[in-house]
């Protein structure tokens, strides 16, 4: 497959050069300005150069398209190794995370969210855990906020 792809290759090279060296009706090259063997061989060698630095700019393009590839493969490889957050399912084979890191619920309790308020240290008001998450779009602001005591 590959040789007649070869052998194809070299004889489109060979009509295009005699497609851009046509005759004329005197006999000479229309584009050399003679027809002799060697010019229509240099413009067969033009044509392949040509080819070939088509080819090698392919060839090109496609490694950086593997280094590219490659580099993402290896972010995705990194990523997949960096340790769960607390709660999340680990890595098949390997232990469960020892528990919540400290300050931090290992879980929402939704009966007690949807009953507790704290007081947003932004604008000292008191909201639901929904509100929180509704304005500020995560429980990170919830978590900082100052809950409001019960006692008082």
């Amino acid at each position: 497959a590959a040789l007649n792809r070869v052998i194809s290759e070299q004889g489109a090279l060979q009509s295009k050069a005699r497609d851009r060296c046509a005759t004329s009706k005197h006999g000479r090259c229309k584009t050399a300005g003679a027809s002799t063997p060697g010019e229509h061989k240099a413009a067969i060698d033009q044509l392949k150069a040509e080819q070939q630095a088509r080819r090698e700019a392919a060839e090109s393009q496609k490694a950086e398209e593997r280094r590219e590839r490659e580099r993402r493969r290896q972010a995705r490889v990194a990523a997949q190794q960096l340790p769960f957050a607390v709660g999340s399912p680990p890595h098949p084979g390997e232990a469960a995370p020892a528990g919540p890191e400290p300050g931090v619920p290992d879980q929402f309790d939704k009966l007690d969210l949807a009953d507790e308020r704290r007081i947003d240290l932004g604008d000292g008001k008191a909201y639901t855990h929904a509100e929180f998450v509704s304005f500020d779009g995560g429980s990170e602001e919830w978590i900082a906020a100052a809950p409001i005591r019960s006692d008082c």
